[in-house]
């Protein structure tokens, strides 16, 4: 963690992060256009079972 550098920082939190909100609203508009539906997002095993070299996502 202590040299990590900040564009993987930033890529991790791009695909982890507003990866699922990005989606989520595009999904979210095709449900109100289609009269509802449901997201579900399931967290990751790593918020359990750390990942190795995966300190800024674990």
């Amino acid at each position: 963690m202590l040299d990590t550098d900040l564009g993987a920082f930033q890529k991790t939190v791009d695909v982890n992060i507003r990866g699922y909100f990005f989606m989520s609203v595009e999904a979210g508009k095709l449900m109100r256009e289609h009269g509802g539906g449901s997201i579900i997002n399931v967290a990751s095993i790593n918020g359990i079972s750390p990942g190795i070299f995966q300190g800024i996502y674990s």
